[in-house]
């Protein structure tokens, strides 16, 4: 193994990227409500204006507000009714000079009406007629037509990570189903003779495969899908085996075995498979030094450290940041600037990634950062996000800003 092969970060991404960096293509059309935690496959237009007609906000009368202007409890104005809007009924009524309609919230906003007044400010002085006591601006309480979206606006852009919310825009906008990219499908494979499945018996000299599992949820989080998971002793025949298995994949995630040591078997089972290369076998990173990455024909392969902490955050870096980079779409984590609550060291020439957690202290935000033994999974549990700090950096000092990326 060659331990002087290192690249930063960024030429990873593009060493993954030359392996087949094309832009994702696949797609397929889910119904809006399962769309939720996918990619938009395309941008998604509004077919028509909403809200589709003017409506009102509010119960009350439907009003031309210049008839109500100088109304108020001393002096209302009256006007003569010209009739009722019924819900989920077009209306035909038109209001003109010195009318008004009885209007329900969501009604259609009749002709001629530019506002409504709210009904607790309103009286029916007699059958047809109503004592109006306050005044009206113009399109209070009234949402016009198209004022939300206008017909063939852009409702959600190509790569765009679909939420609740944006799934509610396009359900309001008629449409019932979303074009989503299809889920590239990953393989996981574990490595190490200590490793045992959660739910097993715990023998002597063994430990829980946590990796695994936080990969996948991981996984799940980007809108990747795990299509199957080895767990493998050190055995080169083994290594070889699974990774011949994942040939299909658009992705391979290896955890463990990317270490010097006597059982190392990742580079010799990768170079073993057909299209088998590694690109690179270390990464100017703090944690991650010893990431590989690598292919297998058109599949990329990253060998991730096995201690969880470092594997988690070198997966947001790399694996997430290759996936972002394939599908056009935008780094959407969540950032916030805060202050250092300690001096912070950090390895120069590399990129140090600290875990920290949020404080707040005299009106501010502050970071501490969470140090461990880089084997601790609950580390990760503790930290809120983590700080990036650049290779020519030696460290930061207590106070200074400093951009936390939250998890």
């Amino acid at each position: 193994m060659n331990f002087l092969q290192i690249v930063s970060i960024p030429q990873a991404v593009e060493l993954l990227l030359s392996v087949d960096g094309g832009p994702w293509s696949g797609s397929e059309r889910v119904r809006t409500a399962d769309s939720v935690g996918r990619t938009a496959a395309e941008a998604h237009f509004a077919a028509a204006a909403l809200p589709p007609y003017s409506r009102s906000t509010v119960d009350g009368f439907a009003v031309r507000s210049c008839d109500t202007f100088g109304a108020s409890e001393q002096a209302p104005t009256l006007l003569r009714l010209c009739g009722e809007v019924r819900m989920g009924c077009k209306t035909e009524l038109a209001v003109g000079p010195g009318q008004a309609a009885a209007i329900p919230t969501g009604g259609m906003l009749p002709a001629g009406a530019d506002a409504v007044v709210m009904a607790e400010y309103c009286e029916q002085a007699a059958r047809d007629w109503v004592s109006v006591g306050r005044a009206a601006a113009p399109r209070e309480n009234a949402v016009l037509s198209g004022e939300d979206a206008a017909a063939g606006e852009t409702l959600l852009a190509r790569g765009a990570r679909i939420d609740a919310r944006a799934a509610a825009v396009l359900a309001a906008c008629g449409l019932a189903e979303a074009a989503v990219q299809t889920r590239p499908r990953v393989t996981l494979i574990s490595t190490g003779d200590e490793l045992a499945e959660p739910g097993k018996p715990l023998m002597p000299g063994r430990i829980y495969d946590c990796n695994s599992t936080a990969l996948e949820a991981l996984c799940a989080e980007q809108d990747l899908q795990v299509c199957a998971v080895y767990r493998v002793g050190d055995s080169l025949t083994a290594f070889t085996e699974a990774l011949r298995g994942a040939a299909d994949s658009d992705m391979v995630l290896l955890s463990g075995g990317s270490s010097a040591g006597a059982k190392d078997y990742t580079v010799r089972a990768l170079e073993a498979v057909p299209g088998g290369e590694v690109l690179a076998h270390g990464l100017a990173a703090k944690p991650g030094k010893p990431t590989i990455v690598g292919r297998m024909g058109r599949v990329p392969v990253i060998g991730l450290p096995g201690h969880p902490a470092a594997a988690m955050m070198v997966f947001y870096e790399l694996a997430a940041a290759y996936w972002r980079q394939r599908r056009q779409s935008a780094d959407t984590r969540r950032r916030l600037l805060v202050r250092l609550a300690e001096d912070v060291h950090a390895s120069p020439g590399r990129q140090t990634l600290l875990l920290a957690e949020l404080l707040a202290r005299e009106n501010e935000l502050w970071a501490r950062p969470v140090y461990s033994k880089s084997s601790h999974i609950r580390t990760m549990q503790r930290a809120d996000g983590y700080l990036r700090i650049a290779p020519e950096q030696e460290g930061l000092r207590r106070g200074q800003l400093a951009e936390l990326i939250l998890f």
